[in-house]
């Protein structure tokens, strides 16, 4: 799990020149569901622009999200002994389905009848989740150490 968030890190930072941009306009997205944890992610308009598809963007995005906030979240799990700790990161697992963890473990054959529109925005999704995640489990892990 190291080297993904290295290269995550690695990736932010070479996008961060757009940060100080004015983002207007942009789109929220719901992760989750009312079997786990929900958030809500305000996802800015630089980012989703080249996307022809925004519900396959939004796709790409909550799965690449979850998969990697859960795959973290048991990593901090595993990696404490505090019961306060695994308590509180227990619950804020995102749920696919009901009950069931999101993990990256993607059915591609789930998406064999997308035109080339809708799976370059599924990939453009993916590549957001995967950095806006990188992004909220910084916070997520500031906050949990101080």
């Amino acid at each position: 799990m190291l080297k993904p968030m290295v290269y995550a890190f690695f990736i932010a930072t070479s996008l961060a020149g757009c940060a100080g941009k004015s983002h207007t306009n942009g789109k929220e997205v719901s992760v989750g569901d009312v079997s786990g944890y929900v958030k809500n992610v305000k996802i800015k308009q630089n980012d989703i622009t080249a996307a022809c598809d925004f519900n396959a963007f939004k796709d790409g995005f909550k799965y690449t999200y979850m998969s990697m906030w859960n795959g973290r979240l048991e990593e901090i799990i595993k990696a404490s002994s505090e019961q306060n700790v695994i308590d509180h990161h227990s619950k804020l697992f995102f749920n696919s389905e009901q009950n069931v963890r999101a993990t990256l473990d993607e059915e591609i054959d789930s998406r064999s009848n997308y035109s080339y529109c809708q799976e370059s925005s599924y990939q453009q999704g993916k590549i957001s989740g995967f950095i806006y995640s990188i992004e909220d489990l910084k916070v997520l892990e500031n906050k949990s150490s101080t």
